[in-house]
């Protein structure tokens, strides 16, 4: 646009120089003429053929042209002044111009970039849930598909195993001497003809936690705790002592006290001593749900936009 501009001046300038040119020979004319009418008319002389005569007159033509000129080219300076301005003013506007469509389109693409983010936020948010809620759809069904007795199946099973547990050995889980590596060796003892049925139950548990905890997101103990409120008391029980002792699963520990996954847990419940529960860690994270229920008002707004 600018250069559309500048080539616009040229005509302009040209047409100064022609003219402050056309100024100066008219002048000249003028002055050649006035001055042959002079010695024709009142002096009363012809042409004359001698060189001094036409020195005397180049003198005269000097002496009158020079200032004419000198004028002539101080006018073409001040149109080259006049038209420079005139163009640099023009440009300083249409930078003016670009630099305010250039904030314009900056204010757009960052808000459509805004809108893509979130849109993919929204994306994988929504392909994290798919598959979060299969997860405990799946966990729910092996729940329910438990029987311990013709009477009690799904949770009611899964309690009377803990009651089972807590029983074995004599009931050496309810021994307030009893140290982690202790209740580890408990269930080593009984856990061996519950393995067809528990051992699916506890890997896929575990399973849930690691898919949350792989995908890193900041509303992580909000879906933590939707798979703890699914959790009965016999469950609990059974998944507490799952992590404990050296011959625990490490890794379902770790994790279950990082997102206070056995907080609802109490011992006395089943008749144990209640300062068993810290023989797992308190939760290591803020339960926040500040960033999710941003994510879910970001997530209307956009369906009442659409």
């Amino acid at each position: 646009m600018m250069s559309k501009d500048l080539e616009a001046t040229k005509p302009q300038l040209s047409v100064g120089i022609v003219k402050v040119f056309a100024a100066a020979l008219i002048a000249a004319g003028i002055a050649a003429l006035a001055y042959m009418l002079y010695f024709s008319l009142y002096v009363g002389r012809r042409i004359s053929t001698e060189p001094d005569a036409w020195g005397q007159f180049g003198d005269y033509f000097g002496g009158v042209m020079n200032p004419i000129i000198a004028l002539a080219a101080l006018g073409l300076l001040a149109v080259g002044v006049r038209i420079q301005n005139d163009t640099l003013r023009e440009a300083k506007k249409q930078l003016n111009l670009q630099r305010a469509e250039l904030e314009q389109t900056r204010a757009v693409l960052s808000k459509q970039s805004e809108q893509l983010q979130l849109q993919a936020e929204a994306a994988q948010r929504e392909v994290f849930e798919a598959t979060f809620f299969r997860l405990m759809e799946a966990l729910r069904r092996l729940t329910e598909s438990f029987e311990a007795t013709s009477r009690s199946r799904g949770i009611g099973a899964m309690f009377e195993w803990a009651v089972q547990l807590r029983d074995h050995a004599h009931g050496q889980l309810r021994s307030r001497q009893l140290a982690p590596d202790g209740a580890a060796s408990v269930l080593a003892s009984w856990y061996p003809t519950h393995r067809p049925k528990l051992s699916s139950y506890f890997a896929l548990v575990l399973m849930t936690l690691e898919f949350i905890e792989k995908n890193n997101r900041s509303d992580a103990i909000f879906y933590t705790d939707i798979l703890r409120a699914t959790f009965s008391p016999g469950e609990l029980f059974l998944l507490f002592h799952y992590g404990v002792g050296e011959s625990g699963n490490h890794r379902f520990k770790a994790l279950a006290e990082k997102y206070g996954l056995l907080e609802a847990f109490d011992p006395e419940d089943f008749d144990l001593p209640g300062e068993r529960r810290l023989w797992y860690s308190a939760r290591r994270i803020s339960r926040d749900y500040t960033a999710k229920l941003a994510t879910l008002s970001a997530a209307e707004e956009r369906e009442v936009g659409g």
